[in-house]
């Protein structure tokens, strides 16, 4: 094998320029971010859905649809939390467990960051409501240092505190 490879090396030495064998190896190396043994591999999502968090059975708030819309919305009203999980669903319908990934991270971007924020946990988090109105947020399945994942943008009808509300 040491044999085959230095000759391999014979051959490129001669057929390109060793300024651009140094360009090949200094762009190739700084192009792998971590060793092949800490590679985790990325998910293939279609849709993600949205629950309650604290809530175990299969109740959904909102939900997309071929990663096209978003069906149904999740209720706010400033000045209170609301605690969410995800679920997110491959092609073929199977469900990604986000608990057994400690690599991935649901994240937020937001129209309007000062009316709502976005608290991470793992595989759920709180949606935090700081303002009155309407704004549209996305949510990211992120992966190391990129998102796997962004769905479609959701519009978020912030309501009053019920002691706002004239009767």
């Amino acid at each position: 094998m040491p044999f085959v490879m230095s000759r391999l090396l014979r051959v490129v030495r001669r057929v390109c320029h060793p300024s651009a064998l140094l360009f090949i190896w200094l762009f190739g190396a700084a192009s792998c971010q971590h060793p092949i043994d800490f590679t985790t591999s990325h998910i293939e999502v279609a849709d993600i859905i949205i629950h309650p968090r604290h809530i175990t059975d299969t109740t959904r708030l909102a939900y997309t649809v071929r990663n096209e819309h978003w069906e149904g919305g999740v209720p706010l009203t400033r000045g209170e939390d609301a605690s969410l999980r995800f679920t997110l669903i491959d092609f073929k319908g199977i469900e990604i467990p986000l608990s057994t990934r400690d690599d991935l991270e649901i994240r937020m971007e937001a129209e309007h960051p000062r009316m709502v924020q976005w608290e991470p946990w793992t595989g759920d988090g709180i949606l935090r409501s700081f303002a009155t109105g309407t704004t549209r947020v996305r949510f990211l399945v992120w992966h190391g240092s990129h998102p796997d994942f962004i769905t479609p943008w959701l519009t978020l009808e912030i309501q009053p505190p019920s002691s706002m509300i004239p009767d």
